[in-house]
């Protein structure tokens, strides 16, 4: 875990000219006019802060689109991966106070919270047009989908949008998939990370934090794996989850997907061989869920989703 809330400084040279001096404005190497100014004297450095993570400062070009920013919508297969059923609490930001969520869910139970983030601006910025034109070039790190996804392979953005994108058939194992989530190049991609806005209210320590950013599309996913302390925030499309509170862990094959754990242990959840409680619900844009640390979990990604970890 690191620190990611310190603020850089750059200078750079301010340079304003008279309708005289326009000329000489562009700047000769060689020239002793080190400003580009048409005079001897220096001009003053201006610092302008880098942008900081988790701030929320958003380029002026970053508005949430009126469609699905330009991702395949969940509609279409709502009925094939999603569910109405929904067994973990899900309450709005203005009636949950920073005690109540502290007291009440912290360290404690899983909640979705409603309205509790701020972030059209992030939301402009990862849509699909938006996030290829500015790193569709850069490389990605993709990550196997099955149990501790240890296996990786590096692609660029425009390649994995391109061609890992659509359904995996059922049959195809976790271990042969591929899904982006985490292993984000942040000196690469610092308008995304400075853009998105973070749910402080409701955090222990707000200067303590890790970012994951991710991509995948409908039907990928993760199985049950646990970890410290996170908020899942989905910016687009849906993400169904599934979780169990610490100690064993729901049936599963390690090299199996998420999407074939619904079709094979999903329905013997109620059995009595099952050997942890499960509960599930599907979260849509703009909400985010908390999962405290090393409770189980498993998701399922409904239509082309984007979303934000953010690791406590």
């Amino acid at each position: 875990m690191i620190r990611l809330g310190a603020v850089i400084y750059v200078s750079i040279a301010a340079c304003a000219c008279t309708e005289a001096e326009e000329a000489d404005c562009a700047w000769d190497p060689s020239d002793a006019d080190v400003d580009g100014c048409g005079t001897d004297e220096e001009a003053p450095p201006v610092e302008e802060p880098v942008l900081e993570h988790g701030s929320g400062q958003c380029p002026r070009h970053a508005v949430a689109p009126d469609d699905n920013g330009g991702w395949e919508p969940p509609e279409a297969d709502r009925a094939m991966f999603g569910t109405d059923k929904c067994t973990i609490e899900r309450v709005h930001a203005s009636s949950l106070s920073r005690d109540q969520f502290l007291a009440g869910y912290w360290q404690k139970r899983p909640v979705i919270v409603v309205g509790g983030t701020e972030n059209a601006g992030f939301k402009g910025l990862a849509a699909k047009e938006s996030l290829l034109k500015l790193y569709g070039n850069l490389s990605v790190t993709l990550s196997s989908a099955n149990k501790n996804s240890y296996a990786k392979r590096v692609v660029s953005l425009r390649e994995y949008v391109a061609g890992f994108l659509d359904t995996p058939p059922v049959v195809q194992l976790g271990n042969t998939t591929w899904y982006h989530f985490g292993n984000n190049n942040h000196a690469e991609w610092p308008e995304l990370f400075a853009c998105y806005k973070l749910p402080t209210q409701y955090m222990q320590d707000p200067s303590y934090f890790a970012f994951s950013f991710g991509m995948g599309g409908s039907g990928s996913g993760v199985p049950f794996h646990t970890h410290g302390g996170v908020f899942n925030e989905v910016v687009y499309g849906r993400k169904r989850w599934w979780l169990a509170p610490p100690g064993p862990q729901p049936d599963m094959e390690p090299n199996e997907s998420a999407l074939q754990w619904l079709y094979t242990y999903y329905p013997r959840l109620n059995a009595t061989e099952s050997p942890a409680p499960v509960i599930e619900c599907v979260i849509g844009e703009g909400e985010f869920l908390y999962v405290p640390g090393q409770w189980h979990h498993s998701t399922l990604n409904i239509g082309q989703t984007i979303f934000m970890a953010t690791f406590l």
